[in-house]
């Protein structure tokens, strides 16, 4: 039996696209998410989360 090669722990993910991608669908090793990554999340969320927050505080809505 071949011996496998140990998967790097996270936060050391190699910086070759091909190989984290080898990497993942081999281990399902995933990188953690970059700062830009997680920047551009909480940018498309901010929006949906404000409009979320401002409904609740408004309370509910009475016709009249």
């Amino acid at each position: 039996m071949k011996k496998q090669r140990p998967i790097p722990p996270p936060g050391t993910a190699p910086e070759d696209p091909h190989l984290r991608l080898f990497l993942e669908k081999i281990h399902g090793y995933h990188t953690p998410p970059s700062v830009l990554e997680l920047g551009q999340l909480a940018a498309a969320l901010l929006p949906k989360l404000l409009l979320s927050i401002n409904a609740i505080a408004s309370g509910p809505r009475t016709t009249g």
